[in-house]
């Protein structure tokens, strides 16, 4: 698979289990400037937020395979810190919904046909500036070359 092949597969995923959020991949961002819905702009991604970030491939020519290491975080917004009674139970629920995010877009990007190995899942608690916490996933995608 091709670096496009690859953004477009996950995104393409992405739109399928977020509906109503947004996606962004490769940028940086302040968290803080965006809104729960989609901007006033209609580009400004909306929460929750998928982000795909920068990716490597691996190349095995004797085998004719392409590793793609991956990382794709799943933000909402946070600013539970600002809000007077808020207690940790609020945040883990943001957690609690940004794992479900992650494993229905984990069990999507299954169900494509393609190989995926060394899945491995974390909580981000307040990144970005503080204004968004939810759950990370990096993985590896597998795809045979198309010679």
């Amino acid at each position: 698979m091709t670096h496009q092949e690859i953004v477009n597969l996950i995104r393409d995923t992405a739109n399928t289990v977020n509906v109503g959020g947004g996606f962004v991949y490769g940028t940086r961002f302040d968290g803080s400037i965006h809104s729960v819905s989609t901007g006033a702009d209609g580009v400004t991604p909306g929460f929750p937020l998928i982000h795909l970030y920068s990716s490597s491939k691996s190349v095995d020519r004797n085998n004719d395979n392409h590793k793609w290491s991956l990382v794709v975080a799943f933000w909402y917004q946070d600013d539970l810190q600002n809000v007077p009674g808020q207690t940790d139970t609020a945040r883990e629920t943001i957690l609690a919904n940004a794992e479900t995010l992650c494993d229905s877009f984990m069990e999507e990007l299954s169900d494509s046909m393609i190989m995926i190995e060394n899945e491995n899942q974390a909580p981000e608690i307040l990144q970005l500036a503080g204004t968004v916490s939810g759950w990370s996933c990096s993985f590896d995608i597998i795809s045979k070359d198309d010679c």
